[in-house]
This record gives structure tokens, C-alpha cells and sequence, in this order.
């Protein structure tokens, strides 16, 4: 399998990703079966296989992948590969997130006067560390008015 058969559109670089993981691309895999995983924190949090496209020729692909809860919230990488019958070692492509366990999704949430993020967290049914992941934050204690945050719900 060359390195140009495949070429991931989704997820994308800094995408947060919870209990699914929307996957698309063009690509080729033998028989349309491509292997995934979710790593993070230098550990798997979750992998598997999955159907999609067409056998033998370089077709778009689209599926969502269930992730389980798996505790991890940061950095993580979703790699995809093409499955190959011949037994080489899969050769994936990876795209850079954030993991957020059990995450359906964030809002997007402006700072305003006042704010803290433990009430932002409260008032949105997620927690500070969270937060923090999802929005790339250094410093939780410097937050800016008008600031836009990633709340996981």
C-alpha cells in the first residue's frame, strides 16, 4: 500500500473527539476494510475495523466509529490504515485531537465578566479539566472576557 492511498478529510487537525469519531477520506483498502485506532497519553484508548468504500479502487469513504469511555482527557491521535492482505505491517495515518471521554459534543462558550471556569463548568454540565483539554488552555486561571472556550457536553 502506497503512501497516496489514502488521504483522511475528517477528523481534522484539533477536532474533538468523544464518544464518536466521524471518519472520512479517499481511499483504497482491500475489500474496503480500513483498521482504526485512538491513542492517547501513550496508551490505545480504543480501536477497531470498519467496512467502507468500495474494494480495489480509490473511492470516498464516510462512517462514524463508537469510542468507548476510556478515561483520557488531551492530546490524542486517531490513525487510520487500510487493511492488507498481505500481513505487512499497517503503515496508518494519523491526525492530531483532543479526546475528551464520554463527550457527545462541546459548545462553544464566550467569556463574560465575572466568569470562572469551575461556574462556566457548572453551569454546562462538564468539569474544568475538560475545558481546559478541549480548549488548548496553559493557564486555567487566565481566562479573558470575550475569550471563546470548547465546553464538552
Amino acid at each position: 500500500m502506497t503512501d497516496d492511498a489514502l488521504a483522511i478529510r475528517q477528523p481534522q487537525d484539533g477536532d474533538i473527539v468523544g464518544t464518536a469519531i466521524g471518519v472520512a477520506g479517499v481511499g483504497i483498502a482491500f475489500e474496503a476494510s480500513w483498521g482504526w485506532r485512538l491513542v492517547g497519553g501513550g496508551r490505545t484508548l480504543a480501536e477497531g475495523m470498519f467496512t467502507a468504500g468500495s474494494g480495489g479502487a480509490m473511492s470516498p469513504f464516510a462512517t462514524t466509529l463508537s469510542v468507548p469511555e476510556h478515561g483520557h482527557n488531551g492530546p490524542a491521535t486517531v490513525e487510520i490504515w487500510a487493511d492488507d492482505p498481505s500481513g505487512a505491517a499497517p503503515r496508518p495515518a494519523g491526525v492530531p485531537v483532543i479526546a475528551i471521554s464520554g463527550a457527545a459534543g462541546y459548545r462553544p462558550v464566550r467569556v463574560q465578566a465575572g466568569d470562572t471556569l469551575t461556574a462556566i463548568a457548572e453551569r454546562h454540565g462538564s468539569t474544568v479539566e475538560r475545558i481546559v483539554a478541549a480548549s488548548h488552555l496553559v493557564d486555567p486561571d487566565q481566562i479573558e472576557i470575550d475569550q471563546l472556550l470548547r465546553v464538552p457536553v
